[in-house]
This record gives structure tokens, sequence and C-alpha cells, in this order.
């Protein structure tokens, strides 16, 4: 009973310090998510004669080129979609009327109540609406301050790789591991981080495909911005596709009027998501992360709890981290079966 005790309060203060020192944390452990995904191509540069240091400074670059790039298409295409949200919301306003309309004729209810509630309900939507763009502000002003030091922590972390190897090794040697069964810890959890997050990119690459083209079929504006996001947004496992299915439900509503099309959209996503949790995720990811789904959405609460988004994100890669340590341990091997999800 006192182990368990003990063990609660100590996972609960590391949460606490996760938690206090997000800005310094966040970053480190997402620099080292991508420094295991990294390091075999470093390490095959090096072998063609790069010096260490320019090897890594070379793929660090090109990796936060690329994400730069994109994210800035994504934020400029989304400052098109907020161009056109006047026009949008007169269609749903004429939408509202037609409807209130036929409320008031076929229930008998009274038209200058029914839009005084509308009234009201818009004016709340509008303060509501205030307070989130300035909570959005504030996020995103606190994970750019984070998204600086990412780089900058992968490169050194890419750099120093085998130091950081030796720090590992030393500390799970003290943890009454023999040196054999160090490396090959690090081995196994660098190769199954890495795996996992290739998969993880062809999957949102087939996701994107299929988003996009649905979405172009449908006839929705945007088509490849949301099919897109979709995708990227899949990176959070089941909140992520409901969240990236909800926008373009959203966009497709508010730039048509027709309901037709929005309910078009939610059978499209509903089978893009059955599509890809039954045959694509299973044939792609089968020998990536063996995880639960119950364990999975634990994590990704916990992680969202601590760390926002961010910590949704990186709460798969460091649970299979965990997963393997934790199998390589024998007195916690019997916990390891219970993230298993054989």
């Amino acid at each position: 009973m006192k182990k368990v005790v003990f063990s609660t309060a100590l996972f609960l203060m590391i949460l606490v310090i996760l938690r206090i020192g997000k800005f310094i944390f966040a970053p480190l452990i997402v620099s080292g998510i991508l420094a295991a995904l990294l390091s075999n191509i470093v390490a095959a540069l090096e072998q063609k004669n790069f010096k260490p240091v320019l090897a890594s400074f070379t793929v660090t670059v090109l990796l936060f080129l690329v994400i730069g790039g994109l994210f800035t298409v994504i934020v400029f295409q989304y400052v098109n979609v907020l161009d056109e949200l006047p026009e949008w919301g007169d269609k749903i306003s004429a939408k509202l009327e037609s409807l209130v309309d036929y409320a008031a004729t076929s229930w008998g209810l009274s038209a200058s109540t029914i839009n005084s509630t509308l009234a009201e309900v818009k004016s709340g939507l509008q303060s509501n609406a205030a307070d989130a763009v300035g909570s959005v502000w504030t996020y995103f002003i606190n994970a750019i301050s984070i998204l600086f030091l990412i780089p900058v922590f992968t490169f050194f972390m890419i750099f120093y790789r085998a130091k950081l190897n030796r720090l590992i090794e030393l500390w799970l040697e003290r943890r009454s591991k023999t040196k054999k069964q160090s490396i090959q810890i690090i081995k196994e959890a660098k190769e199954g981080v890495s795996k996992y997050l290739k998969g993880l990119l062809f999957v949102m690459f087939i996701l994107a495909c299929l988003n996009t083209i649905g979405l172009a079929i449908l006839g929705v504006p945007y088509y490849i911005l949301l099919g897109t996001t979709a995708a990227l947004l899949s990176v959070i496992p089941y909140l992520g596709n409901v969240v990236g299915g909800g926008v373009a439900v959203i966009v497709a509503y508010a730039s048509s009027g027709n309901y037709w099309l929005a309910i078009g959209v939610i059978v499209l996503f509903a089978a893009i998501q059955i599509l890809e949790g039954n045959l694509i995720t299973p044939l792609v990811m089968k020998d990536q992360v063996n995880i639960n789904p119950f364990s999975v959405i634990l994590a990704l609460l916990i992680g969202g709890a601590v760390w926002g988004i961010l910590g949704m994100i990186v709460s798969v890669p460091a649970l299979a981290i965990i997963k393997v340590y934790m199998e390589r341990d024998s007195n916690l091997k019997e916990y390891a079966k219970l993230l298993g999800d054989e």
C-alpha cells in the first residue's frame, strides 16, 4: 500500500514539475523526439564525410524550413477564409430568417420572440468569441516562444546524441541494468519513436489526399486547405479528426448555406475515419506502437492537462518510450502489458 501511495505521489509531483517548467521541458521533449527521427539521416550524412556540426545543422534547418513553409501557407490561406466571413455570415442570417418564418408559420410561435432569443444568443456568442480570440492570441504567443527553442534544442540534441545516449546508459545502469540492456532499451526506444513518426507522416499524407479529393468532389471551397488541416490535426489521435472535420463542416455550411452539403461533409469524414481506423492505420502502424486505445486516451488527457495541444501531440510517442522501458524492467513488465493491445 505504501508503495502505491509513494508511486502515485511521485507521478503527481512529476506532472506538477512538468507543468511549471513547461517552457523548458516541452521543447526539450519535442526536440528529443525529433532528434530520434533525424539521427539516422544525420549519421548517413556523416558517413559521406559531412562534418558532424554541418550534418546536424543542415538536417535541422531543412526540417524546420519545410515545417515553417507549410505553417505559413496554411496561415495565409486561413486569412483568406476570414475575409469571406462577412459574406458567409449574411448567408447564415438569411437562412435563420427563413427558419424563423417557417417556425412562426408551422408551429404558431411568435417571430418577434424567436428573433429576440436569437439576438441574445448572437450577443453572447460575440462576447465569448472576443474572449476566445484573446485566449487564442495568448496561447499563440506562448507557443511561438516554445517553437523558437525547438530548432535550437533539436540541433544540439542531434549533435551531442552520443553523449546524451551515454548519459541515459549510465542512468539505466544505476537502475540495476547491464550496459547491454541499457543500449538495447535506448535502441528500441529510438527505433519505436522513429517508426511511429514515419508511419504517422504516411497516414497523414493518405488522409490529406482522401480529405482533399472528397471535399473537392462535394464542392467545398478551400478543399486543399481544409483537407490538409484535418490530416495534420490527426497527429492528435481521435480528437484531431473530430476537430478537423468540424472545421470543414462549418466552412461548408457557412459558405453555401446548404445544410445538405454540411451533412455530406459529416458523412465523408465519418467514412474516412472508419477507413483510417480499421484499414489505413492498422496496415501502416501495425509494427509501430502497440498501445491500447484506453491508454492512448488517458495519455492524451494527461498531456493536454499538462501542456495543452503540444502535450497531446507528444503524449503517444512519450508513452511508447515508457512502454519500452517498462517491458525491459522485470519489476514493471506486468504493468507494460496493461498498456499493450495484444
